[in-house]
C-alpha cells in the first residue's frame, strides 16, 4: 500500500525500456509521468583493451544468482564445447556446481567484483551469453517478469564482444539489428500449477548458438558501434538536461 502510494504520487519516472514503463503503469504510475531512457554505458571505461583482437576461448556470464538469468541452460549448453564457461556477479549454488560435474564443463566461478574491473573480464571473452527465461502467467500479471534493458549486453558490446541472449523485448531489441543470428529461438512455455508457468529448457537452442559465434570471426566494431549509441553522452546529458527544463518550468 505504501509502494503504490509512492507511485501514484511521484512527479516524474523514468523506465529503460517500453517494457519497463509498462511494468510501471500496471502498479498504477500515470504514463505521461513515465519517460522511457534507455540504459547507458560508459564507453572510455568500457572498450576493447588490448585484447581487441587476440581473446581467449571463455565464455561469459555475469548477472545474479537468480534461476530466471538461466545460468542452468547455459551450464547444460556447455557440454561438448572446448570453452570454459567464467560466471561473475556470484559463485554458484550446489545445484549449478552439480549440473556442471555432471556434464564435465569447466566453471571458472569468480563471484562479484569492483564494477571498474568488469570490462578486463568481458575483453578477456569469446562470447558473452545472457540466456535470461522470461517468466509468464496467464492469471496473476505481477508474476510476469522479463529482463528490463541488459545492462550487461551493452557492456559486452562496448568491449567489442558478440552477445547472445533470447529474441524477446528490449534484449531482442538491442542485438536484432546488427547479430539476428546471435538471438536465441524464442522459448515455448508448460503451467507449472504455481507461480504461472516456466520455461522449457532451452540447452540445445543454447548450444547451437554458441557453437556457431565461436566458429566465426566477428568484425568487432558492429558490436562497438551499437554500444556507443548508448553511450552516456547520448542518454545520459540529455536525460538531464530534459529534467532541468522540467523543473524549469519549461
Amino acid at each position: 500500500k505504501g509502494a503504490l502510494g509512492c507511485i501514484q504520487s511521484a512527479w516524474k519516472f523514468t523506465a529503460h525500456s517500453e517494457l519497463a514503463k509498462a511494468t510501471l503503469v500496471l502498479d498504477g504510475a500515470v504514463p505521461d509521468k513515465v519517460r522511457v531512457i534507455p540504459g547507458a554505458v560508459n564507453t572510455d571505461i568500457f572498450t576493447p583493451g588490448g585484447g581487441y583482437y587476440e581473446r581467449g576461448a571463455a565464455v561469459l556470464f555475469v548477472g545474479r544468482d537468480a534461476a530466471e538469468k538461466g545460468l542452468s541452460d547455459l551450464i547444460c549448453a556447455m557440454h561438448g564445447l572446448k570453452a570454459e564457461l567464467w560466471v561473475v556477479g556470484h559463485m554458484g549454488n550446489e545445484w549449478h556446481r552439480r549440473l556442471a560435474e555432471h556434464y564435465d564443463v569447466s566453471v571458472r566461478w569468480i563471484g562479484k567484483v569492483p564494477w571498474r574491473e568488469l570490462p578486463k573480464l568481458y575483453q578477456q571473452a569469446r562470447v558473452f551469453c545472457l540466456p535470461s527465461i522470461p517468466l509468464v502467467s496467464n492469471t496473476d500479471p505481477y508474476a510476469n517478469w522479463t529482463e528490463q534493458f541488459g545492462q550487461v549486453l551493452i557492456e559486452a558490446m562496448a568491449c567489442g564482444v558478440p552477445v547472445i541472449t533470447q529474441n524477446f523485448g528490449p534484449m531482442g531489441d538491442l542485438i536484432r539489428p546488427i547479430t539476428p543470428e546471435l538471438l536465441l529461438s524464442p522459448l515455448e512455455f508448460v503451467p507449472d500449477g504455481q507461480s504461472g508457468t516456466e520455461a522449457i529448457p532451452s540447452s540445445d537452442e543454447i548450444y547451437r548458438v554458441l557453437q556457431y559465434a565461436e566458429k566465426r570471426m566477428w568484425n568487432r566494431d558492429l558490436f562497438m558501434n551499437r554500444a556507443k549509441e548508448f553511450d552516456y553522452d547520448e542518454i545520459i546529458i540529455p536525460m538531464w538536461e530534459s529534467y532541468l527544463r522540467s523543473i524549469e518550468g519549461e
